[in-house]
């Protein structure tokens, strides 16, 4: 460990009127559950699996008096007698009667590393949510659906359980319900995509009183929609369970609503996935045994994390655990924080996030000091991966490529990815440092030879890229642009019209195809793609009769794939969410938007940060309102200034501008 986060608690409020107060604090294991592995063992000064520092500072009228954790501190069991992060919790409520001895704790050597006040915003819940349905496919098994598949746990009032003493009850939590290929439509909850987490929750009755005993676990939580509940005394009614949905405490940058049902059951999903992943860390999944930082999933969602919700506190604390995972060649792992899994140095597309995440701050929040922090570790990863960069670019080394493309496609070779990726980070970090005039020329010229090495290594006469993918494309036109007028865009566009307007993309071919073609003024190629509603598409996971999903697939075909890899609720996909934010319905914070659609509404916002204005020119079709009622009327070939926050509303199909952005403005 580098580093070692605390939290900071203000408790004044609870001392009021008290002459003494005495210090409880309940541990459990949270993201030092070692059930499944670590990665090697290498951490040998933290293997107590709970332990607890505490300072308490005191101010008073002879100045500052200080207390810390020590020995003289003691401990005793609670009715928590289980709790894992990934299989759940089992609380015996009988022993709430019984004395439980005191003992004393044991001074240890705590985990190494400067000590960091935590800065991000704490794990809070968002809100409850009752079921939508209860059935019982089985005598004494109940299926309780939530109707939505989000990260939490449940709260329950079993009220009939007088004399049932000592009976467990058992929530098992699972996405999806039982259909074909995994077993017969039976109405019970399929667990097999969990793999190895036992996702499960066991309350041992008291059954000495006959109030409802209530019960919501401490230290773990799932990613559910529905709950298998066995042993419970009676019936299970709506009354006796909620889901409580917590994440990261974001908010959310403004509201989301247009005239299309696909992209707002898009933009809906992607919440739910975003937040749902959001726990302290972007984690890949919130419900198997991985549940880990994958830094290809944060990277290639980092825009539309940065369009969706305030990070600008939530990514410095992220690029501090990457550095922190940095070796001393420059080389960042495929997962922060590394604990299992993955590799390291990471793919190339994985190693990206940091300079990728680093770039959003600068461009998204107007942050120059954040990224200048770690322009030197930024710089050390440079070398690292140049020295890692074969001058044959159809060499580069890579290990998951444009992850997941729908079936029956194949991923493109692992080499166009990874190239790519390392180019556009050169070109990402020469715009972080653009101060340091000499390490910005160095980058871009770099970028500017690693262009020419991609285009002879991956395009072909009549500009063809490799096998002529949409991915090939998408990244090609990236590095370097051409209009559909091109041979490149010209074979880049019949790539899509052979795939019937259908992606074949992956995760990394996904984000940039859209932008792509709004870049090449074809706005409604792309739109037609995102308004698809059969297979593959964002909108077949919205709504095709199978398991219709409330959040982001990992899988374009989920509905049929086994249960190695396939969670119901990932964020991987959901760059779609910044193309719909930033060339569909609204506007970037500082570029233009290019294409929106008929009937929509946009809710303009501004950070503190920024000027209570925005500059409009060229809107056709528009009306905008202060106040949600009172129209100021139809914008023209003239610019005008909004007063922020503002709605705008879309009566036709345009095309519009915002003027060129200004240090400080919208």
């Amino acid at each position: 460990h580098k580093e070692v986060s605390y939290h900071a608690i203000n408790v004044t409020s609870l001392l009021q009127g008290t002459k003494s107060a005495s210090i409880a604090v309940h541990l459990g294991l949270g993201w030092r559950d070692s059930v499944f592995s670590s990665k090697d063992g290498s951490f040998p000064d933290d293997k107590y699996p709970r332990v607890l520092r505490v300072q308490v500072a005191m101010k008073h009228a002879e100045g500052l008096t200080l207390v810390g954790s020590n020995a003289t501190w003691t401990w005793q069991e609670t009715p928590i007698i289980y709790d894992s992060l990934y299989n759940g919790e089992t609380y015996n409520a009988s022993l709430k009667d019984l004395p439980q001895p005191l003992r004393n704790a044991t001074v240890v050597t705590g985990p190494a590393g400067d000590m960091v006040v935590s800065q991000i915003p704490q794990i809070t819940t968002s809100r409850m949510v009752k079921p939508v349905k209860i059935s019982q496919p089985q005598d004494r098994v109940y299926v309780v659906d939530f109707g939505e598949n989000l990260s939490g746990r449940c709260q329950v009032s079993i009220k009939n359980a007088y004399s049932y003493t000592n009976v467990p009850v058992t929530f098992h939590y699972g996405e999806v319900l039982m259909h074909e290929p995994y077993g017969n439509a039976s109405g019970l909850v399929y667990f097999g995509n969990l793999r190895g987490a036992k996702a499960s929750d066991t309350y041992i009755i008291n059954g000495k009183d006959k109030n409802p005993e209530v019960y919501e676990p401490t230290f773990t939580y799932h990613g559910f929609r529905y709950v298998q509940i066995t042993g419970w005394p009676g019936l299970v009614n709506e009354e006796d369970i909620t889901m409580h949905h917590f994440f990261t405490a974001l908010k959310r940058s403004g509201t989301f609503s247009t005239s299309s049902k696909t992209m707002n059951a898009i933009q809906r999903n992607v919440w739910s996935g975003q937040e749902s992943n959001s726990m302290s860390v972007l984690t890949d999944c919130d419900q198997r045994d991985e549940r880990l930082g994958w830094m290809g999933d944060a990277g290639l969602s980092s825009d539309s994390f940065s369009l969706n919700f305030d990070m600008s506190a939530f990514f410095p604390n992220m690029l501090r655990n990457i550095e922190n995972e940095q070796t001393a060649d420059g080389a960042i792992p495929d997962i922060v924080p590394w604990v299992r899994g993955g590799g390291r140095p990471g793919d190339p597309s994985w190693s990206a996030a940091y300079p990728q995440i680093a770039w959003c701050m600068l461009h998204y929040y107007g942050d120059t000091v954040t990224p200048a922090k770690h322009s030197p570790a930024m710089m050390l990863y440079v070398h690292e991966m140049m020295g890692r960069s074969p001058e044959d670019f159809t060499k580069y080394p890579g290990s998951y490529g444009d992850w997941c493309p729908p079936a029956p496609n194949k991923r493109v070779t692992t080499a166009v990815p990874s190239a790519f990726s390392f180019t556009n980070n050169l070109r990402q970090i020469a715009e972080i440092v653009k101060a340091n005039a000499s390490a910005a020329s160095f980058l871009t010229n770099t970028s500017v030879d690693y262009i020419q090495r991609f285009e002879k290594a991956f395009m072909a006469s009549g500009g063809h890229y490799l096998n002529d993918l949409q991915v090939s494309y998408a990244l090609g036109l990236t590095l370097d642009f051409k209009d559909g007028t091109s041979e490149q865009g010209k074979n880049f566009i019949n790539s899509i019209h052979a795939a019937k307007e259908h992606l074949t993309t992956g995760i990394i071919g996904s984000k940039f195809v859209l932008p792509v073609l709004s870049q090449m003024k074809d706005g409604d190629l792309a739109l037609q793609i995102v308004e698809q509603t059969d297979y593959p598409s964002w909108g077949w996971m919205a709504f095709n009769d199978i398991e219709p999903a409330t959040a982001i697939w990992e899988l374009w075909d989920a509905w049929k794939e086994g249960p190695g890899m396939n969670s119901r609720n990932h964020h991987m996909f959901s760059s779609v969410s910044g193309w719909m934010r930033t060339h569909a319905v609204d506007f970037k914070r500082s570029t233009l938007p290019s294409r929106l659609a008929k009937g929509c509404k946009v809710n303009l916002a501004y950070h503190s940060t920024m000027s209570p204005t925005c500059q409009l020119q060229r809107l056709r079709g528009w009306q905008v309102r202060t106040d949600g009622r009172r129209a100021l009327g139809r914008l023209g070939a003239v610019s005008s200034t909004v007063p922020l926050p503002a709605e705008l509303h879309v009566s036709r199909l345009v095309v519009a501008d915002l003027c060129p952005a200004q240090p400080g403005q919208l």
